[in-house]
């Protein structure tokens, strides 16, 4: 076993790697303010491995960096450009979606507003400056940018899908340490 495993994290994803450290002493955490600053330190060696609550975009990892969702299904929302709402402001949103009418429902049961697609590229299609898409996590793409809830300043969590990102050289001390997650 190693001595340390060396793993960074977002503010979002602070709860699961305080989870991951008391289930693995050898795991010593690294805290950064974003997932962008995260992956960078992890893309410099700085750390072995890091927790974000979103799929990292291809600039941002090498190619001998891993993956691994640490949740099955996750949904989020995108739109043409990066952006911020705030959660209570969600029911005053048109939302295109292609997912099933039950998911969105149970998922954003405030949004009101949803207009129904066949597919992915219809729903993405159909987005104009200030449109919104609801998406399942997996079928999130490089040039699709987030629309971000936030709630009293935070990101709103269910938003997010936790993705350990490590070096390849890391894989049997990742599943050592997800074994016990």
């Amino acid at each position: 076993m190693c001595s340390s495993f060396k793993l960074g994290f977002c503010p979002t994803m602070a709860s699961i790697a305080d989870k991951l450290k008391h289930k693995n002493d050898f795991v010593e955490l690294f805290p950064f303010g974003s997932a962008a600053e995260a992956l960078h330190y992890l893309k410099m060696g700085f750390v072995d491995g890091t927790i974000i609550g979103r799929f990292a975009k291809k600039t941002e990892i090498t190619s001998v960096v891993k993956k691994k969702c640490l949740q099955q299904k996750g949904y989020t929302l995108i739109a043409r450009h990066k952006g911020f709402i705030d959660y209570a402001n969600l029911s005053g949103l048109t939302v295109y979606t292609y997912l099933p009418k039950k998911i969105v429902e149970a998922f954003i049961p405030e949004v009101k507003d949803v207009l129904y697609l066949a597919s992915i590229d219809e729903t993405v299609e159909h987005l104009n400056f200030s449109d919104t898409a609801l998406i399942d996590w997996h079928d999130f793409r490089d040039e699709y940018e987030l629309m971000i809830p936030i709630r009293q300043g935070k990101k709103v969590k269910k938003f997010r899908l936790p993705v350990i990102y490590y070096h390849q050289s890391d894989e049997e001390t990742v599943k050592k340490v997800m074994e016990k997650a």
